[in-house]
């Protein structure tokens, strides 16, 4: 497997240019995604065998479903977001999640925290689709009191 680790000035070199980018050809993210392993580099997650999100977006409306199978057993949970920067929260598995999305240009970025397991958790998600809408590239950056882990997940659309 790959290793992957991105650079603080180059995720914000990318920010920088999907602010500048126009808002007008923004993607549609809908579809069922399945994680390409060999792409990806999930870090502290890697033991993840299965990871599985179904979109459905509506701009500004965004529910991603998700299913994973690794060494916790199968969890299944449902998010619901708005495009507009609007906190809302989640209960997923019993845990309640906080989070907002906003358009970065043709990106979405998505922003949540938790408090799991006794740990606070944030996560960053930067959105890319391709341009012939068959990968979704998710670069993220999940910080808590034990450090910060760069992860990138790689999806396929089915």
């Amino acid at each position: 497997m790959k290793r992957y680790t991105t650079r603080a000035p180059l995720l914000a070199a990318m920010v920088l240019l999907c602010l500048a980018a126009s808002a007008s050809a923004r993607p549609n993210f809908s579809g069922k995604w399945s994680l390409d392993s060999e792409q990806s580099y999930l870090g502290p997650f890697a033991e993840i065998t299965v990871l599985i999100r179904d979109v459905r977006h509506d701009d500004p409306r965004l529910i991603i479903n998700v299913e994973s199978d690794g060494p916790k057993g199968e969890r299944a949970g449902e998010m619901r977001f708005l495009t507009q920067r609007e906190e809302i929260t989640n209960t997923i598995a019993g845990v309640e999640t906080t989070g907002s999305v906003m358009w970065l240009g043709d990106h979405l970025l998505m922003k949540t925290a938790r408090d799991w397991e006794g740990v606070s958790t944030t996560l960053e998600e930067l959105w890319t689709l391709s341009e012939d809408g068959k990968t979704l590239r998710i670069d993220a950056v999940v910080t808590t009191a034990h450090g910060t882990e760069e992860i990138l997940a790689v999806f396929q659309k089915q």
